[in-house]
């Protein structure tokens, strides 16, 4: 599973090899901040409106197994 760009400025996107069912993006308080139902193998997010920081994507894949990537807005 890859997050790119990171650091981003305002949208990240998401690929998996494994079809991806959930995404959430979470402030370092635990507090979701973004959430999205996917059915596809590549998701785009859009951060824009967030406070620049640190956060984590946790991807659910269609199997679900949760993966947790830390990123970056700046």
């Amino acid at each position: 599973m890859q997050i790119f760009p990171n650091p981003t400025k305002d949208k990240i996107e998401v690929t998996s090899t494994i079809e991806i069912k959930k995404i959430e993006v979470r402030a370092v308080d635990g507090k979701i901040v973004r959430a999205v139902n996917a059915v596809k193998k590549i998701e785009i997010i859009d951060l824009t409106g967030l406070t620049n920081g640190i956060y984590f994507v946790d991807v659910t894949t269609k199997d679900n197994s949760v993966i947790t990537k830390k990123i970056v807005k700046e």
